[in-house]
């Protein structure tokens, strides 16, 4: 099975149950009550973005694979974390938390797993202006919470190119 392929079969896999599992994510990490679901809102996109003015990522990889969580919110989104009280840092671990979270869930799913094998958390980063991301298949959507937009996607690509991949494979034949 080509690269391109397997990553499209385990994010069309992943893209019916993602967005409740980031949404439960942020409900239970955070105390925030996020909207239902909008299944029109979150799809297989190209490449992942991100436009909104504070975005958040964080690594997950192997030696073959590189995985990466990323959300994009405003600043309003550290306003509406209960018990920070305008710690802005405070807000900002808290939100690393909700990647922290998601990046174990997807360590640990067995799709995932079958797909890519174990892959190592790193930890999330902040970045106050648009991040650009690279152009492989991943899962976006939005989350809203008290009118506030969430942006979050899942990237993942293979760190060996496709080139070297095949002269591997020959190898071990």
């Amino acid at each position: 099975m080509e690269i391109e392929e397997k990553i499209d079969k385990v994010m069309q896999s992943m893209l019916g149950e993602f967005p409740e599992l980031v949404r439960n994510l942020f409900q239970d990490t955070l105390g925030l009550e996020i909207e239902e679901i909008d299944s029109e809102k979150w799809s297989i996109v190209p490449r992942l973005s991100m436009k909104q003015e504070h975005s958040m990522n964080m690594g997950l990889s192997n030696d073959d694979w590189s995985s990466l969580l990323a959300m994009s919110f405003s600043a309003e989104m550290f306003n509406l974390i209960p018990g920070v009280d305008g710690d802005i840092e405070l807000a900002r671990s808290g939100l690393g938390e909700v990647l922290n979270g998601m990046g174990g869930v997807l360590a640990g799913n067995s799709t995932i797993i079958d797909a890519f094998q174990e892959l190592t958390q790193a930890p999330p980063m902040y970045y106050a202006n648009e991040v650009l991301y690279p152009k492989t298949s991943s899962i976006q959507g939005v989350l809203v919470c008290q009118g506030e937009t969430i942006d979050f996607g899942w990237a993942c690509r293979s760190t060996i190119s496709p080139m070297m991949r095949r002269m591997l494979e020959r190898n071990k034949q």
